[in-house]
């Protein structure tokens, strides 16, 4: 690399020199009556920008120009690696000469203390472009301070500073933090480490694990001995103590917030769209505001109230009373699916479980049965659907969570988030998680398989993403306009072959580039793997 500073004054020099050559050429084809070509026109807004850039901050900036050297055992070998070397940055939109007269210019160019030779490619960059170097990642990533996350391909370490969103120092102020890419690219590994630390640094975590992999598979309670006491299990599962433990009713004091969350889990249960199926909405709202006016509200008076409907003259339309008692018999029949105890049983035991002393708390449900993401939600099981609006409530708890300690910062991840936007009622519950995070300065961490899982509409209030490898076209393109890059990015190429534990990572300050997210300590590496295939491959070494 090849540098030199000039000041501001130096750079707006150059620049409008450069841009008046741009309008000269432009007119002068014109004036012949031909078109200069989008590239000329394209160089002249560019020019504009910068000009009007510098103009504004009164930074100076540097030129820069890059050399390769290529080396190799033998001719054919050599003009192969050059060969490959030109196809590469070609892909990104950055052509590479090597004629004979550039090389000899160029190596005189590479003595110490020379002058430059070569002008015909020189680059006007700003500091970032430097400090980062000319190719990888093209800017600083991270925050001044904080935790090591990892390093740029050029080497330069990354920092996060955990709780920075909720501080208002950053540029982007939003508090969700995103995690994406296929299984076994390192998209837990990362989720779990900043997690961990989010809880060294204070703040009260509250984990979302429904497959119990921490526990069951990483062995966090083992292993994570540093954190003592602090780290704490809570467990839900068809046991009798634990009966009725997530009914809304029993999580909310607001009987309003109770009555809405009991809403929507019924109708994922019974598959009601409120547009589509205005009638069983109807219905179905008022048997869950009467059982929110009982003296000893519960989510599996539901039922009853349905049927109480049909027996009341007035109550219901009579076209509609048919459809009240078939409401009530399928909410009754999942009823008999045995997790569903934990939100439709009878309370056995009024203590809460959720110990808001401790500082890291990961919910687990025993025998969740969640569906792949590719099963069509059409093909879902009793116990899929049932475990699905387990997932609800659930999150219904992290809400409760979030206000116990509105004037401490506040964490809560969910790792298989994925399921929430598999429908509407879904995608309600998380955009209202993230509304209820944003009131309150509390992050929000999502570990999903794609992007393009989250609707657009939800998009615009992620701040962080780290985005694992994928070779799904589709999700390839999401990520390209979610991260705002251009076409001669090369993310076509390069997510299908990103190595495991490599990222695209947009910080809060919407700068982007690839990070390799590095864990220095063996016990943490280890406990954060959930990788079961890496495990079992281990065992057999």
């Amino acid at each position: 690399l090849k540098m030199s500073y000039q000041d501001a004054d130096q750079r707006l020099r150059k620049l409008r020199r450069k841009k008046s050559n741009l309008e000269d050429q432009a007119n002068h084809l014109n004036a012949f009556g031909e078109d200069a070509g989008s590239n000329v026109y394209q160089g002249i807004s560019h020019a504009e920008n910068i000009i009007a850039n510098v103009e504004k901050e009164r930074e100076g900036g540097y030129l820069m120009s890059a050399i390769f050297s290529v080396s190799s055992s033998d001719r054919d070998e050599l003009m192969q690696r050059v060969n490959d070397l030109i196809d590469e940055y070609a892909g990104m939109g950055i052509t590479l000469q090597n004629t004979y007269g550039l090389q000899l210019r160029s190596l005189l160019e590479c003595l110490p203390g020379s002058r430059r030779y070569v002008t015909e490619f020189i680059q006007d960059v700003d500091i970032n472009a430097v400090t980062a170097s000319f190719f990888g990642n093209r800017q600083e990533l991270g925050d001044e301070y904080g935790y090591y996350a990892g390093r740029t391909l050029s080497g330069t370490a990354v920092y996060v500073l955990p709780g920075l969103a909720a501080s208002g120092a950053a540029l982007t102020q939003s508090l969700v933090t995103v995690y994406t890419g296929k299984t076994g690219s390192g998209k837990s590994m990362a989720a779990n480490r900043d997690i961990y630390e989010a809880a060294l640094s204070g703040a009260k975590v509250l984990l979302l694990d429904p497959k119990s992999e921490r526990k069951d598979i990483c062995k966090w309670d083992e292993k994570l001995t540093e954190l003592g006491s602090e780290l704490n299990f809570i467990s839900f599962s068809t046991k009798d103590e634990d009966a009725g433990k997530l009914d809304p009713f029993l999580l909310f004091d607001n009987r309003a917030e109770a009555v809405e969350v009991s809403r929507e889990i019924i109708y994922y249960l019974l598959n009601i769209n409120i547009r589509n199926d205005s009638a069983k909405s109807s219905i179905v709202t008022k048997a869950v505001k009467r059982v929110g006016q009982l003296a000893e509200p519960s989510i599996r008076f539901v039922k009853d109230e349905l049927r109480h409907l049909v027996n009341e003259n007035d109550a219901l339309p009579e076209d509609h009373r048919p459809m009240a008692l078939e409401l009530a018999s399928i909410l009754e029949e999942f009823e008999d699916v045995s997790l569903a105890r934990l939100i439709f049983g009878k309370r056995m035991n009024d203590e809460n479980v959720l110990n808001y002393a401790n500082q890291f708390n990961v919910l687990q449900v025993d025998n969740l049965q969640l569906p792949k993401k590719s099963t069509p939600p059409e093909e879902y099981t009793e116990a899929n659907i049932v475990s699905v609006a387990i997932l609800f409530s659930l999150t219904a708890y992290m809400m409760k969570f979030l206000r116990m300690f509105q004037n401490e910062l506040t964490v809560v991840a969910i790792d298989e988030a994925w399921n929430f936007f598999q429908n509407p009622a879904g995608e309600r519950l998380i955009d209202r998680l993230f509304r209820e995070g944003r009131s309150l300065f509390s992050p929000i961490y999502l570990m999903t398989q794609n992007l393009m899982d989250i609707p657009s509409s939800m998009r615009g209030q992620i701040g962080t993403a780290y985005c694992f490898r994928t070779d799904i076209p589709e999700e390839i393109e999401t990520i390209q306009e979610f991260m705002k890059l251009e076409d001669s990015a090369g993310l076509e190429d390069m997510m299908p072959k990103m190595q495991s534990g490599y990222c695209l990572y947009r910080d809060l300050h919407q700068r982007t580039g690839v990070m390799q997210v590095r864990i220095l300590q063996e016990h943490l590496f280890d406990a954060f793997d959930t990788s079961i295939d890496v495990r079992e491959l281990a065992s057999q070494v």
